[in-house]
């Protein structure tokens, strides 16, 4: 920074120190200005006070707009000398018919090409990367963005502050510059084709505007559910079916659900969930899917906090539902029919809640609306090229990957969704080979089976590729399951707060880039961030990291939750300044012009295993429930599995367990669901590992059980 001549601009000593400041302790690079304007605040109530400041006024606000963020980074811009700058101004129509701007600062790097410095209350409208080669594709990737959100770019122009604001001083003036706005607009020089030819495309606010879409006459004939247990094709609906089935159902509910009514749905796959949970979709009630594996107390911990009115399910799953509440049977469901009524408005609504286990030991209610939904399906339908494509889902819909990355991506595109009761490995290839699957996607730990049945892809012809999510895959594995298979895996990383997915590497990358970031690294990438989502790496004050730097991976996306049902508390730890915190900890690096990340572990003491989620302190306080003596020296934790990603483990501060303790302990954790019980228990007299405040400090204890990364069978117990 060359101090003497920006003062000579005018910047006096405290400008500079607050850059410098707001930079987190340096300016020396453009990427500098990003953390610059990322540490403001978007003042989202500006129509009530318009004011467009200039650049010592914006330096020394809390909160700013994308046109001062604009004139903010376009003056950062002179500290660094020999940066060429320009603006981009876009003008775009919403919804509702409202017109407005954007404006943001191009620059350029020595090599030519083009990035922006970017702020908006729109997730799709934050930074872009130095990586286009000219203003007209970086204008285009904003009108992309755009158009994905279902908002209308109309005209674009190219200008400098020099030139639009002869007569302002917008270094240091402390008036606002409001006429810039003016002056902007008459900079348009261009229209955008991509307003009319894309806007299609962009994703349905809600389910009764993705069943409109979906009841085209000239889709009617088309596949859309297939449903199989086992090899047996239980049966199939095509588009015209399944939205009549819909409107047939949610009339025939509507008597007894009405809109924010919580319904659980308590099912394993079948052909009528879809169908069902479209209808209570359709009918604005909030679906509540219960896991068909877990314990009663787990499915009326969720009927209870979340006031469920009812429960939809399979009799026999129905008879171990020990919550009062009223009960419908889905084989009974077929008798029902009647007229649906006009519910409008719902895109915002609450739609789904999903219980995922949270660090207080008690599961949290991740609360997504239709919107979210929809969306996130929708970005990953674009990241695979979806247009008419069949998809294969092993994996159960009451989880967040099946029902999103499966129902919604497939249903907004028109594809042919075969879904089975469950993965079958023996079957798995004759189904892709008769209803000529294109894509599918599994965990993790599904991978080993597969190879076990010695599936390879000319087997399976059809199949482009696979998408491997929800739970860690190690680089082992990616590369044993592609040499064996020769079946290209895709991998994807997100979390049920963010409707599941928000980075994903893409099948369309060539061999050599896919080879790099998925089977050369020591840890698979997860990719780039989804078209319209914004990813950053954090330290634990939300300063971001530079490239390579360790922090939690945070997002910003227009398919987060609004929030944990009934729990404030813990939406404000998990949501701060439209970020959510995903408890991942990763980091960032260029590939190829694109910015990568890779995830490293979990902040967070949740335990992952096969894609569900496992709270330690549960854990802990059911084993020590069943054997009290052990209140203070057992700890559960998470460690590495080579088949789970994760395995579920125990350490107790003991010398010796002795045959009585060690007989109690067997029975105990037998009586556990077999999902949750801790498969190694190691003990020893090394102290538990704790904080100077008595925190237990987990972590440190997972190395004791590296020896056992490839354990299976029996349980087993051993000294550390």
């Amino acid at each position: 920074m060359d101090t003497p001549a920006l003062l000579r601009l005018g910047y006096t000593p405290r400008d500079l120190e607050r850059v410098v400041e707001r930079a987190g302790g340096r300016f020396e690079h453009p990427d500098d200005v990003r953390c610059v304007i990322d540490s403001f605040g978007y003042l989202d109530d500006w129509r009530e006070n318009y004011q467009i400041q200039s650049v010592r006024a914006s330096l020394h606000s809390e909160r700013i707009t994308c046109i001062d963020a604009a004139i903010l980074s376009y003056g950062l811009l002179d500290l660094l000398p020999h940066v060429r700058r320009r603006l981009l101004a876009i003008h775009r129509r919403d919804q509702h018919g409202e017109e407005c701007g954007h404006c943001v600062t191009l620059w350029w790097t020595e090599s030519g090409c083009v990035g922006a410095f970017s702020k908006s209350s729109f997730a799709g409208l934050g930074h872009r990367e130095a990586t286009f080669k000219d203003e007209f594709a970086i204008a285009k990737s904003f009108a992309k963005a755009y158009v994905d959100m279902g908002i209308t770019p109309l005209y674009f122009g190219v200008t400098t502050l020099e030139e639009v604001s002869h007569g302002f001083d917008w270094r240091f003036s402390a008036d606002n510059l409001n006429e810039l706005s003016e002056r902007l607009k008459e900079r348009y020089e261009y229209a955008f084709e991509l307003a009319t030819s894309r806007r299609s495309n962009s994703p349905p606010d809600d389910v009764r505007s993705l069943l409109a879409r979906m009841a085209d006459p000239a889709e009617a004939a088309r596949p859309a559910l297939t449903f199989y247990r086992g090899r047996a094709r239980m049966g199939a609906l095509t588009y015209g079916e399944l939205v009549h089935a819909v409107e047939r159902l949610a009339g025939g509910l509507a008597s007894s659900i009405r809109r924010g009514d919580r319904v659980a749905v308590l099912s394993p796959n079948r052909l009528e969930i879809p169908v069902l949970v479209l209808a209570l979709l359709r009918l604005g009630a909030v679906v509540v899917p219960l896991n068909p594996t877990a314990t009663s107390e787990d499915w009326s911990y969720a009927l209870q906090h979340s006031a469920a009115c009812g429960v939809i399910g399979t009799r026999e799953l129905l008879d171990r539902v020990t919550t009062p509440v009223k009960h419908w049977v889905i084989d009974d469901l077929g008798a029902l029919e009647g007229e649906a009524p006009t519910v409008v408005d719902l895109a915002e609504s609450l739609a789904i809640i999903l219980y995922t286990s949270g660090t207080t030991g008690q599961p949290k209610g991740v609360a997504l609306s239709q919107r979210a939904a929809l969306w996130n399906g929708a970005a990953m339908a674009r990241n695979f090229g979806f247009d008419r494509t069949t998809q294969l889902a092993v994996l159960p819909l009451y989880h967040a990957h099946a029902f999103g990355f499966g129902l919604m991506s497939a249903l907004q595109t028109f594809g042919h969704l075969v879904f089975c009761e469950r993965l079958d490995p023996f079957a798995w290839a004759e189904v892709i080979r008769i209803e000529k699957v294109e894509v599918t996607s599994v965990v993790p730990s599904l991978l080993p089976m597969l190879l076990q049945v010695k599936v390879r892809r000319d087997r399976v012809p059809s199949l482009r590729c696979m998408l491997v999510s929800s739970a860690p895959l190690t680089a082992d594995m990616a590369r044993r399951f592609e040499a064996e298979t020769g079946i290209p895996l895709v991998h994807g990383w997100g979390l049920s707060e963010v409707t599941n997915f928000a980075c994903c590497t893409s099948p369309q990358d060539d061999t050599e880039a896919h080879r790099e970031l998925l089977l050369e690294a020591e840890l698979p990438s997860i990719g780039p961030a989804l078209d319209g989502v914004d990813v950053a790496v954090t330290d634990g004050e939300g300063t971001p990291l530079g490239e390579g730097e360790r922090g939690e991976l945070c997002i910003r996306s227009p398919s987060v939750m609004l929030g944990y049902y009934r729990d404030e508390e813990a939406t404000r730890r998990a949501i701060r300044n439209g970020w959510l915190l995903s408890g991942d900890e990763g980091f960032w690096q260029m590939h190829r012009g694109r910015k990568v990340f890779t995830v490293t572990g979990r902040l967070k003491e949740i335990i992952i295993r096969d894609a569900e989620k496992y709270s330690p302190l549960a854990l802990e306080r059911a084993l020590v429930a069943a054997i009290p003596e052990l209140s203070d020296s057992l700890v559960v934790v998470g460690f590495a599995h080579a088949l789970h990603g994760e395995e579920i483990g125990a350490y107790i501060e003991l010398p010796e367990l002795g045959e009585e303790l060690t007989a109690c302990l067997t029975r105990v954790v037998a009586a556990l669901p077999v999902d949750s019980r801790p498969k190694v228990i190691l003990y020893g007299e090394a102290s538990i590992p704790r904080t100077h405040t008595g925190k237990i400090q987990r972590r440190k204890l997972v190395p004791l059980f590296e020896p056992y990364r490839d354990c299976r069978g029996a349980l087993v117990i051993a000294r550390a």
